[in-house]
């Protein structure tokens, strides 16, 4: 594991209170990965993934770190060992009265680099970034999506083996989120570096995580690989941010206003469909209307690409005899479609 925190806790004083933000949490990363730590505002997120450098140093347990138990060193070797972890932040970080390269090249300056390899070094991750028309531009002149860019060279200028995106996107519209999300990814592969992405949107989980821990109230509610996590949510928590990207919270607020489309008659059963793979590719509900002579009235329907894999759901009322539709829903289930009975 490149990562390992074990049993890690972080209490903040305020005054006379005491707020546990992280509390006897343990996870492991891969080397390699893009692990995705997802919460709500206060779920303990933001203050888990500062433990893993150490800048937020918890109370309680231990934080290892490429084969290293970073919570026993002293000042001078930690300052070494966080040079083998970058970080990026929501608001960039950037040094305003230092230009683009200037802001690459400092954390180099006292790495012993000669002035031309650090200058190659720059030119190098200008490249990468897609700003080498930008090197002599200042941070004030540029847009969010460039400053971003800046921050991510900075933060693996020095090679290092782990880089933490703490809310990376959340201050940059949509187009920008989707092109920064597509650096990291490409960073990811091309260098193999570890990646720790801290983010209260599931859309970014989808596009970039391997796997990913969802936190609530200072602990893990749930962890697993993103695909999983989508077709088969267990914390409630969990639930709601799936459902927040894949539209299925709308057919709760139907039933809650009582939707003229989600009224049911006699004979009629409100179902959601939950498709995997090879299934959302086939025409299964002509399929088992024709067979079964089943109605099937579609409300509203969604279909995400996962990690290559091909994840959909479908809100629909059946309509036709009972014995017909059960045998519909057994089709259905036999073709890798979990049917999930909302209202009859």
């Amino acid at each position: 594991m490149m990562i390992s925190l074990q049993n890690i806790s972080k209490t903040f004083k305020t005054g006379q209170m005491r707020v546990e933000a992280v509390k006897d949490v343990s996870l492991d990363i891969k080397k390699g990965e893009i692990f995705g730590i997802i919460g709500f505002s206060g779920a303990g997120k933001s203050t888990l993934v500062r433990c893993i450098n150490l800048l937020e140093r918890p109370e309680k347990g231990k934080v290892i770190v490429d084969g290293t138990e970073i919570t026993s060193l002293y000042e001078k070797e930690l300052r070494q060992k966080r040079q083998s972890v970058g970080m990026i932040f929501q608001h960039f970080n950037l040094m305003p009265s230092r230009t683009v390269g200037e802001n690459i090249a400092y954390p180099l300056r006292k790495s012993g680099m000669a002035k031309a390899e650090i200058k190659e070094r720059v030119k190098e991750l200008l490249e990468t970034v897609g700003l080498e028309d930008k090197e002599n531009s200042y941070p004030g002149n540029l847009s969010g999506g460039q400053k971003q860019r800046v921050a991510i060279a900075r933060a693996i200028a020095p090679r290092p083996k782990v880089l933490l995106c703490d809310e990376a996107t959340s201050a940059l519209d949509p187009a920008t989120t989707q092109s920064v999300l597509a650096l990291l990814k490409r960073i990811n592969t091309e260098t193999g570096i570890t990646m720790v992405v801290i983010t209260h949107e599931m859309a970014v989980v989808k596009e970039i995580c391997d796997r990913v821990a969802v936190m609530e109230n200072g602990i893990i509610a749930e962890t697993g690989d993103v695909a999983r996590i989508f077709t088969s949510p267990e914390a409630p928590v969990t639930r709601s941010f799936v459902e927040s990207v894949t539209g299925t919270h709308k057919l709760a607020k139907l039933l809650e206003e009582g939707a003229s489309c989600v009224r049911l008659k006699p004979g009629q059963v409100l179902a959601r469909l939950k498709y995997l793979g090879s299934s959302a590719d086939k025409a299964l509900i002509s399929e088992v209307s024709r067979l079964y002579n089943v109605g099937c009235n579609i409300i509203f329907g969604n279909m995400e690409i996962v990690k290559g894999s091909t994840i959909g759901t479908l809100s629909l009322i059946f309509e036709g005899r009972e014995e017909d539709i059960k045998a519909a829903v057994w089709h259905l289930s036999q073709n890798g479609v979990a049917v999930e009975v909302i209202k009859r």
